[in-house]
């Protein structure tokens, strides 16, 4: 949970210097502009060096402000990957001591192989959502958010036009989640069976093999 915190700490950093990004571009664009319209005036050497200078120490400030930006992205991508193997690892212990758990009535009318793609691929998803895909949804939220308001600071009538596209977007934004949604439920079903397959094949190979049925099996998957 503490890795999960920082991370998403980390989170609003690396969003800010992104979103800072054309503000900082526009500064130093006004600045050489400056300098430009200055050009045909000796009587303004002092100011253009002064000027100069001013371009110097923004530009530097800025790659201060990039590399932290950096660094706190590369962290709460390492924080967010170190507390989904931490999830998963607790995750796949509850689920094996749940199972061995169970009555023998259980394994009967459950296979095998689904109880171990549970443990494995089950798993490995379950973390991923609530921590990566988390992370991400709240990065997007963040820039979405604060892109919105400079749009509305800078245009309100342009923002509005621009947010028409926003009703029919998200309309078919929920319908293919649903569809992907169901997809990824059948492709987790789809890889429990491919596992049982596999598993009841290869305990029993010497079997396969005394029968010479190799090819046989390797056709059935």
């Amino acid at each position: 949970m503490i890795f999960i915190s920082v991370g998403i700490g980390l989170l609003f950093v690396s969003s800010s210097v992104t979103m800072a990004v054309p503000f900082a571009l526009g500064q130093v664009i006004d600045i050489i502009y400056s300098m430009d319209q200055m050009k045909n005036d000796q009587s303004k050497e002092e100011s253009k060096e002064q000027t100069k200078k001013t371009l110097n120490e923004v530009c530097l400030i800025l790659v201060g402000v990039f590399a932290l930006g950096g660094l706190a992205n590369f962290g709460r991508v390492y924080l967010m990957r170190v507390a989904a193997q931490n999830i998963t690892a607790r995750l796949r212990n509850s689920v094996f001591g749940s199972i061995l758990r169970q009555e023998s009535a259980y394994f009967d009318k459950t296979k095998t192989g689904e109880l171990v793609n549970r443990l494995s691929a089950d798993s490995q998803l379950v973390s991923q959502a609530v921590t990566q895909q988390i992370s991400d949804g709240l990065r997007s939220a963040l820039m979405t958010t604060a892109g919105i308001s400079m749009m509305f600071f800078m245009s309100p009538q342009l923002a509005f036009v621009s947010l028409g596209i926003v009703p029919p977007v998200a309309a078919w934004a929920v319908y293919m989640g649903r569809k992907v949604r169901a997809t990824s439920r059948n492709v987790q079903d789809a890889l429990a069976q491919s596992t049982h397959v596999a598993e009841e094949r290869i305990s029993n190979i010497r079997t396969v093999r005394a029968f010479a049925r190799e090819n046989v099996e390797i056709g059935k998957v």
